[in-house]
């Protein structure tokens, strides 16, 4: 049987993704870009503590089966909830969610259910320490998903509460905190690395989400879009703060506020860094806060290059290439996000 989207009853139109494209890989931007950070810090686990860990078979098929059919079912989770506002973005064709109707609505709830017995069915099968590190991993979804979606649901109603979307921005990186932990975890990482590398993937996922958040918020202002920003408090917070809709990640509040989470996780990525290698890390930390106050501060593409030459250079030489490495993926991660506009993602 070949699934098709239906046509949108509000609109007539119908989406550009096929319903089938759509249960095969929900968020497939998102997969490309975020997959890699599990096992990024897998590897730098290995490397630096030298724990041994998973096999590196089984610890890939721990992880495609985490990224690939057990957090793509989160994200069907999400569209399914957020359907009625995603069809009224302005980009909706672009981000590609779950297309109308009740067909494609039962058709998101069976893969859920297909998505989470068949992760069940793979890491069942895993050796012992891929199987324990999997399922933690899954408990610290289940959770972080709860409490996402519950701070969500207000703003689902028809008319939400006033609300500045606090609790979304100190949840939404609870997701990143459970990818980097099960790298760490399945390279066998001591439960205080574990515990650092879920920290830092909290704010470093954090940092982000707001990056791409802000580019969404000056999109949505600059095409006079009212109705997103009024339905998601957290959009609506960065738009109120961005004065340059064209640059809004270099000029004015919102590249302010920013470059706050960007402090934060360069600080967690030195934490991690510290405690992966045994090292202290406080030498770099005035070179982290001069960083940020780069990014912060100065209003050109080329801030980001700087300070990225700068803490990598300082940890090359305090601290050593772990730390270097972390903080280059940290500022670097910045400084690339910075020569962004809305219409480089098609939002303007």
């Amino acid at each position: 049987m070949t699934l098709s989207a239906p046509a949108d009853a509000a609109t007539g139109a119908s989406a550009e993704r096929s319903l089938t494209s759509y249960l095969l890989l929900p968020r497939p931007d998102e997969a490309k870009a975020k997959m890699p950070m599990a096992a990024l810090v897998y590897g730098l686990v290995q490397w630096a503590d030298g724990a041994g860990g998973t096999a590196a078979a089984a610890a890939v098929v721990a992880w495609l089966a985490f990224e690939l059919v057990l957090y793509q079912a989160r994200y069907i989770l999400n569209d399914l909830a957020d359907a009625e506002v995603d069809r009224l973005h302005t980009a909706a064709a672009a981000r590609g969610r779950l297309p109308a109707g009740e067909h494609a609505r039962l058709w998101a709830q069976r893969a859920i259910v297909a998505r989470v017995l068949l992760w069940a069915a793979v890491v069942v099968a895993l050796p012992p320490l891929a199987r324990n590190a999997g399922l933690l991993a899954a408990a610290g979804l289940v959770v972080a998903t709860a409490a996402y979606e519950a701070a969500r649901a207000p703003m689902r109603r028809p008319t939400p509460p006033s609300s500045t979307g606090a609790a979304i921005f100190a949840l939404v990186g609870a997701g990143y905190a459970v990818r980097i932990g099960l790298g760490a975890a399945l390279a066998g990482g001591r439960a205080t690395v574990v515990v650092s590398a879920a920290a830092f993937g909290w704010l470093f996922g954090t940092l982000g989400v707001v990056l791409a958040w802000t580019l969404e918020a000056a999109g949505l202002r600059a095409a006079g879009d009212t109705t997103v920003t009024a339905r998601k408090a957290h959009i609506g917070t960065i738009a109120r703060l961005v004065t340059d809709l064209d640059h809004p990640l270099l000029h004015g509040l919102g590249a302010q506020f920013a470059g706050a989470w960007a402090l934060a996780a360069l600080v967690a990525a030195t934490a991690f860094g510290s405690t992966l290698t045994d090292t202290e890390g406080l030498a770099v930390i005035p070179i982290v806060v001069i960083a940020a106050a780069v990014l912060t501060a100065w209003p050109s593409p080329w801030a980001g290059a700087v300070a990225t030459a700068a803490v990598t250079g300082a940890a090359l030489a305090t601290a050593g290439p772990e730390m270097a490495m972390l903080l280059l993926v940290v500022s670097g991660t910045v400084s690339v996000a910075r020569t962004f506009t809305p219409a480089t993602i098609d939002l303007d």
